[in-house]
């Protein structure tokens, strides 16, 4: 039983659990946490905000770690669905945290619009498309 009780705390500190671990950085999660998540899933459905990401798979993820900023961790306006788990782009981790837990990717409001800024090429009437106020709009 004690080996089992190491893997657990190992797990948990290295956040090997996911967004959905008992601590994070050794800061244990807040009460209202699950009353966050029913919210933001409210405001925003649950879908890889990278753009052109179809993925449902996803976790909440922090834009301002709270295991530095615990005061944000219920703040909605830090909070962004990415993709985790097998079968998606794994954007969690690679966008997200860089390609690992231990990291944290302080630039990703700004990647997650310049993605979604990028021209998009439109096969059916064969032109690009950018996104400009809004609104999609053919490039000419």
């Amino acid at each position: 039983m004690k080996c089992f009780s190491i893997f657990r705390t190992l797990l948990a500190r290295f956040n090997l659990f996911g967004a959905d671990a008992p601590t994070m950085g050794g800061i244990p999660r807040s009460p209202q946490w699950e009353n966050t998540k029913k919210e933001y899933e409210k405001i925003k459905p649950k879908q890889c905000e990278v753009f052109g990401c179809k993925s449902a798979r996803v976790q909440l993820h922090h834009f301002e770690p709270f295991a530095t900023c615990p005061e944000k961790e219920n703040d909605l306006g830090n909070l962004c669905w990415l993709c985790q788990g097998i079968g998606t782009n794994n954007h969690h981790i690679g966008w997200g945290h860089l390609g690992s837990f231990l990291s944290i990717n302080l630039h990703l409001r700004a990647w997650l619009e310049t993605a979604r800024k990028r021209p998009r090429w439109n096969v059916d009437a064969k032109q690009w498309m950018r996104y400009e106020n809004g609104l999609w709009m053919y490039l000419t």
